[in-house]
């Protein structure tokens, strides 16, 4: 996270965003971009052209996290589709992360300075470690004494933050720092899972906990923050809810839902929690947000029917809008997830290009592209109605008892 072709296509959503979204259908909507009304510092752009990130030489890849700098790391299939591993792109390369001696890996997120962590199979492939990547070298973080652990953020400092079997199993958010793994505990206590999913620059730490209602009438989670010192609950008035993001102002992002509403995507400030809505209108609408940047700036993914697959969108606070109509609607880009956005405003996810899985690159650009005229969009949308989009999946989701 940021600090200050017929395809039989199955979403694998980021784990530490914990939403399934499936579906097969495609609808093309034809939306004129425009400039949303925004804050300061939080202008939605009126375009954007987009970057396929490619592959280690095999179909798919996805992209989770961005720095300032540009460098985006993620996972792609390797050459024959033989295996999906960590990978970093940087100055327009593709490097393969490896493995900690397992067949899969992927990474989640980079540091200002470049160092990738994620999660990567043990040889066997019967367990999945958490890891940091400095550049050269993969290196095992280890567990909390349970079997596995996945590594879901860095921040400037180097401080990685994720989720980490204990002894019995069961998973715990965790902060690693220096040679240290710390038990962050959860939110329903030691016994209950706890998850890390993001960490700003000051160290705040936000995710979630599973656990059993007060009256034990069914299970829930909650969103969490930790200072430093103490793990709290955000607050929020529903029977489920995460928290996925937080950036230097101490913003937070996530998601919430009450059973049996879908979920929408929210914005935490101050104290004062803000449903962000959802692409389109409905009882099966529902949405996520996975990332906010240092000006405000919100990326995600929203549900339009239970038909489609999710859209990615961009909200500015205000207006939530899908990021498809903010590109050339010749580009061969269907947008599925945005994951992360930097200080820039440039964004990364996946989606589908020209009918594969692929990782996306999305830059600002103020020059919008030449729409074609009614005639035009008439013979476009007697083709895309043929075209039927689904992609397949390739990693394991990681479990914990």
């Amino acid at each position: 996270m940021i600090s200050c072709s017929n395809l039989s296509f199955v979403l694998r959503p980021h784990p530490r965003r914990r939403m399934a979204m499936s579906g097969m259908a495609f609808a093309m909507t034809i939306v004129v971009p425009m400039l949303a009304c925004a804050p300061a510092g939080a202008t939605i752009p009126l375009h954007y052209g987009i970057v396929d990130l490619g592959t280690l030489g095999g179909s798919g890849s996805e992209a989770y996290d961005i720095n300032d700098a540009g460098q985006v790391v993620g996972g792609s299939d390797t050459a024959a589709d033989a295996a999906f591993h960590a990978t970093l792109w940087s100055g327009g390369t593709a490097t393969d992360l490896g493995t900690l001696g397992g067949g899969t890996s992927i990474a989640y997120g980079i540091s200002a300075a470049g160092t990738a962590a994620g999660w990567s199979d043990l040889s066997g492939d019967a367990s999945h470690h958490a890891f940091i990547y400095n550049g050269a070298t993969m290196f095992d973080i280890g567990t909390l004494g349970g079997s596995n652990s996945v590594a879901y953020a860095i921040n400037g400092a180097g401080q990685v933050v994720g989720e980490a079997g204990i002894s019995s199993d069961v998973g715990h958010a965790f902060l690693f720092q220096g040679v240290t793994m710390t038990d962050l505990g959860a939110p329903y206590g030691p016994g209950s899972p706890g998850y890390a999913h993001d960490i700003n620059g000051a160290g705040m730490v936000v995710g979630s906990g599973a656990g059993i209602s007060p009256g034990n009438s069914y299970s829930t989670s909650v969103a969490f923050l930790y200072d430093g010192t103490t793990m709290q609950s955000l607050g929020i008035a529903s029977d489920y809810s995460s928290a996925t993001a937080i950036n230097d102002l101490g913003q937070i992002v996530g998601w919430m839902n009450e059973t049996p509403d879908p979920r929408h995507a929210f914005l935490y400030e101050d104290g004062v929690v803000t449903d962000l809505g959802t692409l389109g209108e409905g009882s099966w609408q529902s949405s996520l947000a996975n990332d906010i940047n240092a000006g405000g700036l919100i990326v995600g993914e929203s549900r339009i029917s239970n038909a489609e697959l999710p859209h990615a969108f961009i909200h500015d606070g205000t207006e939530m809008i899908d990021l498809n109509d903010l590109l050339d609607p010749q580009a061969g880009w269907i947008l599925y997830s945005a994951q992360a956005i930097n200080s820039s405003g440039q964004i990364v996810g996946y989606g589908s290009h020209n009918g594969v899985k692929r990782a996306f690159l999305l830059t600002p650009d103020d020059a919008p592209p030449a729409y074609p005229e009614p005639a035009t969009w008439t013979m476009l949308l007697a083709g895309f109605g043929a075209v039927g989009r689904s992609m397949r999946r390739r990693h394991v989701r990681v479990a914990f008892a």
